[in-house]
């Protein structure tokens, strides 16, 4: 019995351990101070992010779904028709070296000068930005152009981040209407050699009921080529236009200082609990 009061009494309580922490506090206050300092410098020298958006959903055609269906989560109208698979080359092609070479054709400096301040830090630049082809800068694209699913809608979120929120939201504008128009080309294209086929075909028979088919198809297909021409999205409708955000997404700078405040505290207490451990000894 006496034993076991012993060890209870040798057990060590909170004043015990302020203590302890007091008799370290030198190196625990040093290590706040130092991971202060560095938190802070490194807020000083990193760039801020910023961040631009696009919301986009399948275009509706005739019969398809209505926006405000999509938004709600009506998928199946959708994707019975041709403006489902429209939108999923839309998706595809957005980072694609299409789109990237169409960037490039469109205002290349532009948009490799806006990429080469793509860095964390702000005393360098990515100098070999400026070389870049159509395969290097869809790369980029594929690596910095996130899509998020809105919800449990067909709609998608396209989004960027960027130093400069302005560049973030040209990029993205214009994005958005290359790959339209790639997608609105082939479209334009394949009608364009069904129609003529259609049209061969239908002038070399004679059977009514044959005819009737052939201009059946014929109308749908001109009815394709007529929206096809439309002067608006054709594989996905803007739902949000391209839109920067206001603040700053990265770094946050009470997460990282603190990050770096809590990480050397840490470091100063098993710095100075081996200090006074080895004088125990």
């Amino acid at each position: 019995m006496d034993t076991a009061q012993n060890r209870d009494y040798s057990e060590p309580n909170l004043s015990d351990l302020l203590r302890s922490l007091w008799s370290i506090k030198l190196y625990w206050g040093l290590g706040i101070l130092i991971g202060a300092l560095l938190g802070g410098a490194f807020q000083v020298n990193v760039q801020p992010y910023y961040e631009a958006q696009i919301v986009v959903g399948p275009v509706s055609r005739g019969g398809d779904v209505s926006l405000s269906d999509q938004q709600m989560g009506a998928r199946s109208s959708v994707d019975e028709d041709g403006a489902a698979f429209d939108f999923l080359q839309y998706q595809q092609i957005f980072t694609s070296s299409q789109a990237a070479e169409r960037l490039l054709a469109f205002d290349d400096k532009r948009y490799l000068q806006g990429i080469r301040q793509d860095c964390v830090w702000k005393s360098c630049l990515n100098e070999d930005v400026l070389a870049w082809d159509v395969y290097q800068l869809s790369d980029y694209l594929k690596r910095q152009v996130q899509t998020y699913s809105v919800g449990e809608t067909v709609l998608r979120s396209l989004r960027y981040r960027h130093v400069d929120p302005a560049f973030a939201e040209d990029l993205l504008r214009n994005l958005d209407l290359i790959t339209n128009d790639i997608v609105r080309e082939r479209v334009i294209d394949k009608a364009e050699k069904r129609i003529d086929y259609l049209q061969k075909s239908m002038g070399e028979v004679s059977n009514p009921e044959h005819r009737r088919v052939f201009a059946e198809l014929l109308l749908q297909q001109e009815r394709e080529l007529m929206m096809a021409r439309l002067d608006e999205g054709y594989a996905a409708q803007k739902v949000l236009p391209a839109t920067r955000k206001g603040d700053v997404v990265w770094p946050q700078s009470k997460v990282f200082v603190s990050l770096f405040v809590a990480g050397f505290f840490v470091l100063g207490l098993v710095v100075g609990g081996l200090k006074r451990s080895n004088r125990g000894l």
